[in-house]
């Protein structure tokens, strides 16, 4: 047996070591003060990517920042429809929102964008850009002393569809006007048509034509009345299927002219005198190359000359004689008129004068 102490402090105690076993001492003091923070470890993984949209199910308010791309767009937002800078606008209890901070009064249920002010306007911008509506009474429309709706491109349109669309201006100096080689304005419908209350210009205002059924000096075009009638001068309307007396007027006669052949092409809804200038063979068939669909008592004039050598004329079966015989051949060097007229009843060409220079 072995004998030892301890010191501790100001205090001895007194151990005793048997038969030369180990002996383990365990002491518990105070605990000492926290050491110094140890360096940060590494960054984590990158997490999942969250979800793009806002939802809420009965929450009232947003509060905070709405960010795009990481950029601060607004302020705190509540679920109202009014606006103020800086903040996001939404609907309200009938679908409408209340753009007043940005000069443009409501957006409704009804579906009505507008603008107020002087220079009020509404646009877009791009190779695709537009600005539509939907509905049966949807519409688009400008108001003041110089609105407009324009649009720019090689192919950019303002249309309108549906059974009662329509584009139109009002006030005393409103227009539609196109511009370019190729612009123009169309209407497509059983009953589609174009409505003015003034003038037409036409091609930078070289021409103006006043939309009414009294006839003016400066017309240049003329439209019917309800009535299909269409006044040309203070005294004179024609319609197109009316019975007017027309005076103090010229019709040009519509001439076929042709210098040789022996079988003339003549067609007489395009025509209602031939001129052969020089023939220069005998006319094997008048009735060949002959077409057209004359009405009744449509008259036709022939004027024939050779080159210098008499030429048999052979006239065919769409023509014969009626009160003068038809002529068989040209006199050298002088002109025949042979004058004909349709008879429907035999549908045949009725000579009834001939004429020989002397």
């Amino acid at each position: 047996m072995s004998s030892v102490s301890l010191n501790l402090g100001s205090n001895n105690y007194p151990l005793t070591v048997v038969n030369g076993t180990e002996l383990q001492l365990s002491l518990s003091g105070p605990t000492g003060p926290t050491g110094p923070t140890g360096p940060t470890g590494p960054t984590g993984p990158t997490g999942p990517t969250g979800p793009n949209t806002v939802s809420t199910s009965t929450t009232t308010s947003l509060n905070g920042y709405l960010y795009g791309n990481g950029t601060t767009v607004g302020g705190a937002t509540s679920a109202t429809s009014s606006a103020t800078a800086n903040t996001l606008a939404l609907r309200d209890g009938s679908g409408g929102s209340n753009f007043a901070a940005v000069g443009a009064t409501t957006v409704t249920a009804s579906g009505v964008i507008s603008t107020n002010g002087n220079s009020a306007y509404i646009s877009t911008q791009g190779s695709n850009s537009y600005i539509y509506t939907t509905g049966a009474d949807a519409y688009i429309y400008t108001t003041g002393a110089n609105a407009e709706i324009v649009t720019y491109g090689q192919y950019a349109p303002i249309a309108t569809n549906g059974a009662n669309a329509q584009i139109a201006t009002y006030g005393l100096n409103a227009y539609i006007s196109t511009g370019g080689t190729n612009a123009y304005i169309s209407t497509g419908g059983t009953s589609a048509y174009i409505q003015s209350r003034s003038t037409f210009k036409l091609f930078n205002g070289t021409y103006t034509t006043t939309l009414s059924h009294s006839p003016t000096a400066d017309r240049a075009i003329a439209f019917p009345n309800d009535g299909g009638t269409v006044a040309l001068t203070s005294d004179i309307t024609v319609s197109l299927s009316g019975s007017e007396t027309l005076t103090n007027k010229r019709v040009t006669a519509r001439v076929t002219t042709i210098t040789s052949s022996e079988t003339p092409t003549i067609n007489t809804n395009n025509c209602d005198a031939v001129t052969i200038t020089a023939q220069a063979a005998a006319i094997t068939s008048m009735t060949t190359n002959l077409s057209g669909t004359p009405s009744n008592f449509d008259m036709l004039l022939f004027r024939i000359k050779d080159n210098g050598t008499a030429r048999a004329i052979t006239w065919g079966a769409s023509f014969e004689a009626k009160g003068a015989d038809l002529p068989t051949t040209t006199v050298l060097s002088k002109v025949l008129h042979a004058l004909f007229i349709w008879d429907s009843v035999t549908s045949k060409w009725g000579c009834i004068s001939t004429s020989q220079e002397s």
